[in-house]
């Protein structure tokens, strides 16, 4: 919702302001657990195998 607003009322409303930056932080933290890590696989550090090793070490 807050997405749509005009730019220059966000810049000039302390109160949309505030209610951007917590509305950023909660979609920040939506894919985290209790510890801080990704819930989402896709956005993990790919595990390390002989198919892909070779793959980049042609490409």
């Amino acid at each position: 919702m807050v997405d749509i607003l005009p730019i220059w009322l966000v810049r000039n409303s302390r109160i949309l302001q505030l209610i951007i930056k917590v509305d950023m932080e909660a979609k920040a933290g939506e894919f985290l657990d209790k510890k801080g890590q990704n819930l989402i696989s896709f956005y993990r550090e790919p595990e390390s195998n002989y198919d892909w090793d070779k793959a980049w070490q042609v490409t």
